[in-house]
């Protein structure tokens, strides 16, 4: 579902896949939603990681529940709710303790998903998701403490995408434009 990874996208799936398996870090798994721009995006990142990639609908895109009337307005109850108690599942799923040891999952989804699981994670009303904007390709770190509360450590970060090849959901923050 949904349009594929553009030449631009491919290229900034390859630098966040670069990117991730540059870290020190050993992946449990490389999850990615079920949208075809997810998909070919952790397909591409699978490469440098060396890793197979899980799908779960969980994570693919929806619109949940939103402060803002513009992103509820195209929407039935019905689909909102589906897609509150989707989100809320994916983040029981992937946002729950390992008190014996860090574990560390990338999931490869869409921009209303991750700022939802961003609210979440820093104590927000999850309908204040819709205040965000995402660098698309960008790195959100969120680590679950072995009590189980959050800390968001990386908001979209863009870093390891050249300035001339970053792009965002929305205007980011204005300076790619910038002369």
């Amino acid at each position: 579902m949904g349009n594929g990874l553009n030449a631009l996208g491919k290229e900034q799936a390859g630098f966040i896949g670069d990117r991730l398996a540059s870290t020190p870090v050993k992946f449990r798994s490389l999850v990615s939603s079920t949208l075809l721009r997810a998909m070919q995006t952790a397909d591409i990142m699978s490469g440098p990681m060396h890793m197979s990639v899980v799908r779960d609908s969980l994570i693919s895109e929806c619109t949940m529940t939103s402060s803002r009337a513009d992103y509820m307005a195209n929407h039935t109850a019905q689909e909102i709710a589906e897609c509150d108690a989707q989100v809320a599942a994916a983040w029981d799923k992937y946002f729950g303790a390992t008190p014996d040891k860090d574990t560390y999952d990338v999931l490869v989804c869409h921009g209303n998903v991750i700022r939802y699981l961003v609210s979440r994670a820093v104590g927000l009303d999850a309908k204040e998701w819709g205040r965000f904007d995402i660098g698309n390709c960008s790195l959100t770190v969120i680590q679950v403490m072995p009590n189980g509360s959050t800390r968001l450590a990386i908001y979209g970060d863009v870093g390891h995408i050249p300035l001339a090849r970053q792009s965002f959901s929305g205007k980011g923050g204005g300076w790619g434009s910038a002369k």
